[in-house]
């Protein structure tokens, strides 16, 4: 089944080290230097880095993920911290390939700081490995696996795993990461179709053919004409071609 990456807001490199400014100088309030100095920039990238490794959506061994904080400006000068950092992702803000986390020092007086941090996670995905026209199955050369940076992908990416019963919905560029919004299941019932349409009471089960009235995937809504009688009912697909009637 498709898998479904998060999306995220593009926010350039030049406008995140603004914003951090910008949002420090509004938020730190002025202070006499603290006893324990100044604030370790790298320790802040580190705990940024720890903080979002247990919480990216790409958990598992089916990732590589590396997780990279800039370093912030040191001439922002902060006082060290004698409490500990709270870290959060600011209003607005979803874990994506540049996130943007936010770091307060609860001490009175504190400061806040918007941190960036970039994330890199390959995984294996499906690629087209020529064009595919619509309503070509997802199979044979027509499809090749690689592994690639998903961070970044705003409609998620097919499974290589589960792709019987897929066909592009839309025409797949040659080298594309095919993604989830790209595809759709096969129908397994096809319009005039003769199918076999069962009805559940309870523990009994009622079986009858009938004429499809459309083509359905599996789990689709599909209308069938009993033959006998010329009644219409509607049912669901199943992968097996059945149509189960609804209750």
């Amino acid at each position: 089944m498709p898998r479904h990456a998060p999306h995220h807001a593009p926010i350039t490199a030049c406008a995140i080290r603004l914003l951090s400014l910008v949002w420090l100088m509004l938020t730190a309030l002025p202070a006499p230097a603290a006893p324990g100095g100044a604030e370790d920039t790298a320790r802040l990238a580190r705990l940024a880095e720890q903080w979002l490794d247990t919480r990216h959506p790409w958990q598992g061994p089916g990732y590589d993920v590396r997780i990279t904080a800039q370093m912030p400006d040191p001439r922002l000068r902060l006082p060290a911290c004698r409490q500990e950092i709270d870290i959060s992702l600011p209003p607005g803000q979803r874990v994506g390939a540049r996130t943007l986390l936010q770091l307060r020092c609860p001490d009175t007086p504190g400061w806040r700081l918007l941190l960036p941090v970039d994330i890199t996670a390959r995984a294996e995905v499906l690629v087209a490995g020529q064009a595919i026209p619509p309503g070509t199955a997802l199979t044979g050369a027509a499809i090749g696996r690689q592994w690639r940076d998903i961070a970044a992908l705003a409609q998620g990416y097919v499974d290589p795993a589960r792709t019987d019963g897929l066909r592009a919905r839309m025409t797949i560029p040659a080298g594309a990461i095919i993604s989830a919004s790209w595809v759709e299941a096969m129908p397994v019932v096809r319009k005039g179709q003769q199918v076999s349409l069962q009805a559940h009471l309870g523990s009994i089960t009622i079986s009858m053919t009938g004429e499809a009235m459309a083509d359905a995937a599996p789990g689709e809504r599909v209308r069938v004409r009993n033959r006998q009688s010329g009644k219409v009912v509607e049912g669901v697909a199943r992968p097996d071609g059945r149509v189960e009637t609804l209750p």
